[in-house]
Parts: C-alpha cells; structure tokens; sequence
C-alpha cells in the first residue's frame, strides 16, 4: 500500500470510528466504505443482514482476506487485498482494491457469451485450487469492467476451503 493510500485509509478509518461516512455499498456480512477512486474498507458484521449469528467479525475478515489474496496470487481476477484493519474491538475489516464495473448480471444480456464463459473460467480455477462458492447468489458476487472487457469475483465471505482429502488446502486453520 502506497504512502497516500496509507494516509486515506486512516482518514477513513477515523471517519467510521466516528460515524462521520457515507456508505458506498453493503450487503448481507458487511458495510463498503470507499477510499477515494482506487480502494474500498470492508468492515464485517458479527450477525448478517438477516439478523443470524455466524463467524465473529475477526475471524470474516481474516477468512475473506486470506480466501482473496490466495486467489489473487494465483491470477484469478479478483481484486488485490491490501490489509486487514481494525475499527474497535468488535469491528474488523479488509482494505482492498476498487474494481471498477457492473453487476455480472446487471450487464449479463450485453455480453452474455463472453461473460458466461469468462464467468465460469475464474469459477472454475477457484475450483482447482480447492475454493468453493457457497453462496447461493454467487452470481451477484461478479463484476464487469466494460473496458478491459473482463469479469472480477468479488465477496468471499461465504467461500469455503475444499475437504482436504479431495485438494490441497492452502489453509489448513480454516
């Protein structure tokens, strides 16, 4: 992470501290806070947006961090994970890289071969490496660039790791 970027997302992490921040998106395991044009915070809830008990908001951060770096490293095209951060004792997130684009199915009729074919690529090499969606809507969890023409998973949260007996589990304590 650059200096600058460093400098803003202190800023920002002040600014939620303080309640003083506009949300840029949510959904149902965390708020999105925008850090100017290149970076988003991602601050985990204990309880999702359905009110259910999961995993704490450390342990989400930590999971979904881990989960997309490991992607990542590996040339899926996801966004790049910066580092983890915290807001309060309670409240732990993920600073990660803005990909610019639209919802996968938002833009879905547009591209429609291109996408679905690129869509289940990255699916599939999360497969290969023994990361497997377990979200029921993983489809909301895809973005499209229109300018790179290129389709980006998003979302981790509800990934898991394969059963080790069937893949190599890049994480073991997961």
């Amino acid at each position: 992470m650059t200096d600058n970027l460093l400098q803003n997302v202190e800023g920002v992490l002040e600014r939620i501290r303080q309640k003083d921040i506009e949300l840029f998106s949510w959904g149902n395991d965390a708020d999105i806070y925008e850090v100017g044009d290149s970076a988003l915070i991602k601050i985990f809830n204990d309880t999702d947006s359905r009110g259910l008990s999961k995993r704490t908001s450390k342990d989400a951060a930590i999971f979904e961090y881990k989960i997309g770096t490991f992607l990542y490293r590996n040339s899926l095209h996801v966004p790049e994970f910066y580092d983890l951060v915290t807001i309060d004792e309670e409240r732990y997130g993920i600073v990660m890289e803005k990909v610019n684009g639209k919802k996968y199915l938002d833009v879905f009729c547009n591209h429609r071969e291109e996408m679905v074919k690129q869509f289940y690529q990255e699916i599939k090499l999360a497969y290969n490496l023994g990361i497997i969606p377990q979200d029921k809507n993983y489809h909301d969890n895809a973005l499209f660039n229109s300018e790179n023409m290129q389709i980006y998973l998003i979302d981790f949260a509800r990934w898991r790791v394969a059963n080790k007996s069937k893949y190599i589990n890049p994480f073991p304590e997961l």
